[in-house]
């Protein structure tokens, strides 16, 4: 399991990172692993019927997870899956736009700037 003690060492020989996991805490640790070692992050989360992915720490002046969102939400206010519920479906767009932009990353396909520079947010409701 990831950790704070453990982060750097396991992700040091990678090119990028990719943040595919379901909790706060740990979405922060791979951000701050990602900046210290000067590594992009693809990440992505959903919840419910809304996804987001941002590519985050990419190039000289990049932003990371934390430039977005400096504090954790409190995690009474957060809520986890199994409580608030997911479409399946959410996380199959969330997943494969993080695939794109990992195997983008990966060739060199997205040239000086990655396709998405900004952080996509998917709501299937259309809201």
């Amino acid at each position: 399991m990831i950790s704070p003690s453990n982060a750097v060492k396991i992700l040091e020989s990678y090119d990028v990172i990719l943040d595919c996991t379901d909790n706060l805490p740990t979405r922060y640790l791979l951000s701050d692993a990602a900046v210290l070692l000067d590594k992009p992050l693809v990440s992505g989360a959903a919840q419910r019927y809304d996804g987001q992915m941002c590519v985050y720490n990419l190039g000289e002046d990049g932003p990371c997870y934390r430039c977005l969102f400096p504090k954790a939400s409190e995690p009474e206010f957060a809520g986890s899956c199994q409580e608030t519920g997911i479409l399946g479906a959410v996380t199959g767009v969330i997943g494969n736009l993080q695939a794109l932009e990992a195997i983008k990353l990966i060739t060199g396909l997205h040239g000086e700037k990655p396709f998405l520079e900004c952080l996509v947010i998917f709501d299937l409701r259309g809201d």
